[in-house]
């Protein structure tokens, strides 16, 4: 990371740690932040921070044997993508926000989870794949994740998701970009 990324990405979790401190008055027990690093495809990277923020805990619903629940989910972070032929390793922040839908199996009860979500993406600067520019700096980025709680309170998490981003056709090119992520969150 070149030392903007950087500064920007120390910024971004001071913030959102300050961020999760006032949410914890006002939101439910599991509000969290997080701390994500991946891969993408060729020799992309990417790491950052977020924060999810529950939503009214009267809004949820029974599937299958299981609940469904939803967050907000915000984060920033700093993508590195291989360089085109010549040049050096490009790196980029990205801000994003989101929703996503969450399934405990066993009523509710079970510390095993299924997610997926959308929201969009707005990059430093456009990113660059095989040569090949975004067309845009804003994209929609949607997810698909499974992941574990534990501890004594289930205030750990533990999760895998697999990213898709793109522009949707909005304007050419739009090669997209896939990332797995890691993510480890911690509730408050």
């Amino acid at each position: 990371m070149n030392k903007r990324t950087r500064t920007l990405t120390i910024a971004g979790f001071l913030t959102l740690s300050g961020a999760s401190a006032l949410a914890q008055v006002q939101q439910a027990p599991n509000t969290s932040i997080y701390l994500q690093a991946g891969t993408g495809d060729g020799s992309s990277r990417a790491a950052g921070v977020g924060m999810t923020v529950p939503w009214p805990a009267d809004w949820q619903w029974g599937l299958g044997g299981g609940v469904v629940r939803g967050h907000w989910d915000l984060s920033m972070t700093g993508w590195s993508n291989p360089p085109v032929p010549g040049a050096r390793r490009r790196e980029l922040s990205v801000w994003g926000a989101g929703a996503a839908l969450r399934w405990h199996a066993n009523g509710g009860n079970s510390p095993w989870f299924m997610e997926a979500g959308t929201g969009l993406n707005l990059a430093s600067r456009h990113y660059i794949r095989d040569g090949r520019k975004f067309g845009t700096r804003y994209n929609f980025a949607s997810h698909i994740g499974a992941g574990y709680l534990f501890g004594q309170h289930r205030e750990h998490e533990i999760s895998l998701r697999l990213q898709h981003t793109s522009n949707g056709g909005i304007k050419r090119p739009n090669p997209g970009a896939n990332f797995l992520f890691l993510r480890y969150a911690h509730a408050f």
